[in-house]
C-alpha cells in the first residue's frame, strides 16, 4: 500500500504540536539546554562513524542546524541589542563580549550550513572514506559550540538576561 497522499498528515500533526509548542514561554537558558543537546546527538554521530544515523535523526539535526539554531541566534541578537541599547552606564567590556558574541554566530552559522550539507551528503552516500573528514567537522563544531555557550552564558547573565 504505497498509494500517493496529497498531503502528510503526520508532519502536519507534528507540524501543529511544534507551533503550539514554538509559542510557550522559553528562556535562553533552555534554548541553550536543547542546543547542548543537539551538540550531545552530534558527538554521538561522530563517535559511531562510519555508520549512518537514521535519516529521520538525520533530517531533524539539518533543519536544526539550517534554521533552528539561527534563528535562536538572531533573537540572542536583538535582545542583547536591546539591553545593552538601553544601558548608558553599560560596561565598555559588555558591550565588547556582546560585539563578540554576534562575530562568533555569523562564523558558526556558516559552520553550521557547512555541516549541515555535509550530514545530507554522507547520509546520500554513505561513503565510509569520508567518514574521518565528517567526524572532524562534527568535532569541531561542538566544541567551538559549546565554548561559545560557555562564554555567552557568562555574558548575558552577567545582563541578566539569564536569571540566576
Amino acid at each position: 500500500m504505497d498509494r500517493k497522499l496529497p498531503f502528510s498528515p503526520l508532519k502536519q500533526a507534528m507540524t501543529a504540536q511544534m507551533k503550539a509548542e514554538a509559542g510557550s514561554e522559553s528562556s535562553f537558558r533552555a534554548e541553550h539546554e536543547l542546543i547542548r543537546a543537539v551538540c550531545d546527538r552530534l558527538e554521538a554521530i561522530a563517535d559511531a562513524l562510519p555508520v549512518v544515523p537514521r535519516r529521520e535523526s538525520l533530517r531533524e539535526l539539518i533543519a536544526l542546524l539550517q534554521y533552528g539554531i539561527p534563528a535562536h541566534c538572531r533573537h540572542e541578537e536583538a535582545a542583547l541589542k536591546e539591553v545593552l541599547g538601553s544601558n548608558e552606564e553599560g560596561q565598555a567590556w559588555l558591550r565588547q563580549a556582546a560585539g563578540l558574541i554576534i562575530a562568533e554566530h555569523h562564523d558558526n552559522e556558516t559552520i553550521m550550513l557547512e555541516l549541515a550539507e555535509a550530514l545530507e551528503d554522507y547520509g546520500d552516500r554513505q561513503d565510509p572514506a569520508r567518514a574521518d573528514a565528517l567526524g572532524y567537522l562534527i568535532r569541531h563544531f561542538f566544541s567551538q559550540m559549546r565554548r561559545h555557550m560557555a562564554w555567552e552564558d557568562q555574558v548575558i547573565a552577567e545582563l541578566r538576561l539569564i536569571r540566576r
